[in-house]
């Protein structure tokens, strides 16, 4: 069965640009990291991800499995939470399916999973910094395990559209 559209935290309106004529509105949202559904986890095709062709790269490869723990051992929250759609915060649809995002989606379940010193850090930054994403600090801590997103209201078609970008479709 497919997710429902998901609860969260939803703070500040953002633009998320994928190219430079696909710049698209949405909202910071927190959400536990269990509604997170990035395509793979861990080089395993999540079947919680319902839109396979927003993406058409394999992630069962060694490289984004092994990115992916990295990112989660060494936690950047100022780089993982920044509006842009190929470094920053994943960005997901309603129901938590990464459009962009998928290696930094896989490595905050593993962060909150493997790695609780990180998972604490991570934690502490959304807190500290909860005003700026236009949240509350006690919102955040009051969840078990936050992670912070980009939520895009589009349908699947257009998930599938954004997720066939790449991120040297915005530079010049």
């Amino acid at each position: 069965d497919r997710q429902e559209p998901v609860q969260a935290l939803q703070g500040k309106e953002v633009s998320v640009k994928f190219s430079d004529d696909a710049i698209v509105g949405g909202r910071v949202a927190v959400i536990d990291v269990n509604l997170l559904q990035p395509s793979h986890i861990q080089g395993v095709r999540n079947p919680l991800h319902f839109i396979d062709e927003a993406q058409p790269k394999e992630r069962n490869d060694e490289a984004s499995v092994l990115s992916a723990r990295k990112i989660a051992g060494n936690i950047r929250p100022e780089e993982i939470t920044s509006v842009t759609a190929y470094t920053g915060a994943p960005t997901v649809n309603a129901r938590g399916e990464a459009i962009q995002g998928n290696n930094r989606s896989d490595a905050l379940r593993i962060m909150w999973e493997n790695h609780p010193e990180q998972a604490a850090l991570y934690k502490q930054y959304l807190k500290d910094h909860a005003e700026e994403f236009g949240l509350q600090a006690e919102d955040i801590e009051a969840m078990e395990h936050p992670v912070l997103v980009n939520m895009v209201d589009v349908d699947d078609a257009e998930a599938i559209r954004l997720g066939q970008y790449v991120a040297q479709d915005t530079e010049s």
